[in-house]
């Protein structure tokens, strides 16, 4: 059986690629091991490695298992990283385009949410090093990769791999049990708990005051990771976790005009902003036994007066309070004295100032230098560092050096600030973050 592996390599890509190699330390230099650098011990020989920096760049397999290094004290120390590692040999495929991980975004919240895989509940890459690959998604990437490079067909291991997954089902076929099989332990386990839960919170909105982040708070994270309805997936935090942590923040930290939460006590306010049919807030003293299971029962302070907030959410009702969210933390994260400086300018100046001054660490400059960090922190379509300003990205990227701890970057420069693609809030958010 040949395995697949996803290596998120960043900016050491050009030197194992040139090398042939992986490498990974043993642990941190406080003893702290992570699963996403221990799994090279898990590689075997034959194996297939997908490489990901800034994009899907290369296809290997596995020549040699690994076998234990030193990592020179220079390399640990900057890394954080003890003296001990290993190191695998591996035969580099580069492919003639790179491909950007946002066109698989479906197949990756499919196929890909493992609860040590090397993507997250968005489908964007984790921080980390090497991952066991699911084998479709692994097909899916090859398959697209075999589109665009048909020459790669000639590599037997890719043979060898695409034949054994081809005969095989995918993951939602495997999972489907006859009526003579029994669920295995874990898996009936988890259905039996997720389906007490749904009744628990059932009996409590409908007899109690409620507050339904904290009906999961205990349980493991794999329990809590995803609900699918119709085949959609929702995210880890629900609706109703949403309005219980960042609205309320927003609400007691008093980012809300006195005159909007007067309005937030009437129906007709809610109703047009967020599409409940009861009033957000209520007071206190105004709470009535029939009105208890619509709200919270941990009050919310606004200005030394107390309101309990409305729990009757829905999934349909997402994005209007998303849409309220962003309004809300674009005035959170306002920067005044900024204000009368263009975006442009601001990325320029400030962000460029800030990064040179080194408040990004290393693990989040490498994050940088890919699309998906860069899309999801600032809002941008391109990533936001890159190594080599050419004839290719002369025009999104400023002509201005950024040195970050001896290394040469360029920066982004396509910034918009519109109504429907602006980029300001999360750019000042980060700066206002990472500048004290």
């Amino acid at each position: 059986m040949i395995k697949s592996w996803f290596v998120s390599q960043g900016k050491s890509y050009e030197a194992e690629c040139k090398g042939g190699f992986l490498v990974a330390p043993r642990c941190r230099q406080d003893g702290a091991e992570r699963s996403y650098w221990t799994n090279i011990t898990r590689v075997n020989k034959g194996d297939l490695i997908i490489h990901y920096a800034a994009g899907l760049r290369a296809v290997g397999q596995v020549s040699e298992k690994c076998h234990e290094i030193s990592i020179p004290e220079d390399t640990a120390q900057q890394n954080d990283w003890s003296n001990q590692g290993w190191q695998l040999k591996c035969d580099y495929t580069e492919l003639k385009r790179v491909l950007k991980l946002s066109q698989f975004k479906d197949d990756i919240l499919k196929y890909g949410r493992e609860e040590l895989s090397a993507f997250n509940i968005n489908g964007n890459v984790k921080q980390g090093y090497l991952f066991e690959l699911n084998p479709t998604l692994a097909n899916i990437f090859l398959q697209k990769m075999l589109s665009q490079s048909p020459e790669l067909a000639e590599l037997q291991y890719l043979k060898d791999f695409l034949a054994q997954d081809l005969n095989s089902a995918p993951p939602e076929v495997k999972t489907q049990k006859t009526k003579s099989e029994k669920p295995p332990i874990k898996e009936k386990m988890t259905n039996q708990m997720l389906s007490n839960l749904e009744r628990l919170m059932a009996l409590h909105e409908s007899t109690h005051l409620v507050k339904p982040a904290s009906l999961t708070a205990n349980l493991p994270a794999r329990f809590k990771k995803q609900i699918i309805v119709d085949d959609k997936v929702i995210p880890k935090e629900t609706v109703q976790e949403l309005v219980d942590t960042k609205m309320r923040k927003y609400l007691e930290e008093e980012f809300v005009s006195e005159d909007e939460v007067y309005d937030m006590r009437f129906i007709d306010y809610s109703e047009k902003t967020f599409g409940i049919e009861v009033p957000l807030l209520l007071r206190v003293k105004a709470l009535t036994y029939d009105d208890s299971p619509k709200y919270f029962s941990n009050p919310v302070t606004i200005r030394g007066s107390k309101f309990y907030l409305c729990s009757a959410w829905t999934e349909d009702q997402r994005d209007k309070l998303e849409v309220w969210l962003d309004k809300v933390e674009a005035v959170a994260n306002a920067l005044p004295e900024y204000k009368d400086i263009k975006i442009r300018d601001l990325a320029k100046n400030v962000l460029r100032d800030l990064l040179m001054a080194g408040k990004a660490d290393d693990a989040e400059v490498e994050k940088m230098l890919t699309l998906d960090y860069s899309s999801d922190t600032f809002g941008i379509n391109y990533p936001l560092l890159v190594t080599e300003r050419n004839q290719s990205n002369v025009a999104n990227y400023f002509k201005l050096k950024v040195p970050i701890r001896g290394v040469t970057y360029y920066l982004c420069s396509q910034w918009f600030e519109q109504p429907k693609n602006n980029d300001r809030p999360q750019l000042e958010k980060w700066i206002k973050e990472h500048r004290d």
